[in-house]
């Protein structure tokens, strides 16, 4: 961006208040016209120049109506404006965090493939690494709905807007909980399946030693 120049932000927040201000004068000038035009038909007897007066009255009236309402429809849509882009604050930022997790997760795995452990072990450091991120999935979920309502409380968010937002972080929640629990259990299964092995390889280990033993006395 060259120096002395706006970007579109800035331009647009330069518009709506120009725009603003311009209500905000039309509205004071009308305000300010009502009592002369009324103080003329003070004592007043010709009937023409009361309805002139009177005729004038009301498009002042009309003009200042009209500069209110579009003040009105302009803040308005600058409060939702706000509230959009708190939202998509929000929503961009966890957006990256989760991002990030996921390049992260998808790291550990490949690190964890490539030290060559047995199938059941790898598969328990997996599946952790995948519980881990599930857990941590539903409390980002939760940060947000923290986020929403505090934007809500604060006023930066109307009931409405911030009531639509948090139906679907819940539903993200709901779905992200169930995942968690899915991996959880996945993580318990991979982690009796590494026990056994290691069981069954202890057993077996156990069983060559005797079949020496065995072997060593019948040679005697």
């Amino acid at each position: 961006q060259a120096k002395g120049t706006l970007n579109a932000k800035e331009s647009q927040a330069l518009i709506l208040e120009v725009e603003r201000k311009g209500f905000q004068d039309r509205i004071k000038l009308a305000e300010s016209q009502l009592p002369v035009l009324r103080a003329k038909l003070v004592g007043e007897t010709d009937k023409a120049k009361i309805k002139a007066v009177q005729d004038e009255i009301l498009a002042v009236e009309k003009a200042g109506l009209d500069s209110r309402k579009s003040l009105a429809d302009l803040q308005i849509k600058e409060r939702i404006d706000n509230e959009q882009k708190a939202v998509k604050a929000i929503e961009d930022a966890n957006a990256k965090a989760e991002a990030t997790v996921k390049i992260s997760i998808a790291n550990q795995i490949a690190a964890v493939k490539e030290l060559g452990l047995s199938r059941e072990v790898e598969a328990k450091r997996i599946t952790d690494i995948e519980k881990n991120a599930a857990i941590a999935r539903v409390q980002a979920i939760k940060d947000e709905i923290a986020q929403v309502q505090a934007l809500q409380a604060s006023g930066a968010l109307s009931p409405e807007e911030g009531q639509k937002k948090l139906l679907a972080l819940n539903d993200q929640l709901a779905s992200a909980n169930i995942s968690r629990i899915e991996k959880i259990r996945a993580a318990e299964n991979a982690l009796r399946a590494e026990i056994i092995a290691g069981l069954e390889a202890q057993a077996l280990k156990q069983k060559l030693v005797d079949n020496d033993r065995i072997a060593g006395a019948d040679k005697v």
